[in-house]
């Protein structure tokens, strides 16, 4: 029993079954208020706020795979690795 725990342990640690290898743990949370988002309504002409807006916020980086995402909002994506920025 041990021997197929301890292998089960190393190819979880050793391989990226999903996602991105360089981040490690991502979690959700529904956004504040001073990040809410909106869309452009073609049928009324106005501007109505998105109800279901999600903060995701990860441990690890991958900027550039992030924003490639379908739906991944470029114009409130953030980092706070410099390298990554620039």
């Amino acid at each position: 029993m041990i021997g197929c725990r301890n292998l089960a342990e190393s190819v979880l640690q050793e391989i990226t079954l999903r996602g991105f290898e360089a981040i490690s743990k991502v979690s959700f949370t529904k956004s504040s208020n001073e990040s809410k988002a909106f869309h452009y309504d073609k049928d009324t002409g106005a501007f109505c706020e998105d109800k279901d807006n999600w903060l995701i916020e990860t441990d690890g980086i991958d900027l550039a795979n992030v924003m490639a995402l379908e739906g991944i909002d470029y114009k409130r994506t953030t980092s706070n690795n410099v390298t990554e920025i620039l």
